[in-house]
């Protein structure tokens, strides 16, 4: 799930990619469970975070949005935060 994401990265948009679970089923060509705890599990573990959260709620329904975790922000000198190197398994 993360090399998709990074895939659908670009450096010209804030480091802001877009993946509904739909698209990720189809191009990963798992289940929507499967995808759902690999999103979970990326999410818990601090690889990406969640920028704007999708829904029906607009004219159009919109996927949610992530921001990946080890890239920089937009802004001139941002630093990627990275929180995914302080994540420890709980026991």
């Amino acid at each position: 799930m993360l090399i998709e994401l990074r895939s659908l990265y670009q450096h010209s948009q804030a480091n802001i990619v877009f993946l509904s679970v739909r698209q990720a089923m189809a191009r990963l060509n798992i289940g929507q469970r499967r995808v759902q705890r690999a999103f979970e599990a990326l999410l818990t573990r601090g690889w990406i975070a969640v920028h704007e959260p999708g829904g029906f709620n607009r004219k159009t329904p919109h996927a949610t949005a992530y921001q990946l975790q080890n890239e920089p922000n937009a802004s001139p000198g941002a630093v990627a935060p990275k929180p995914y190197m302080r994540w420890q398994p709980s026991q």
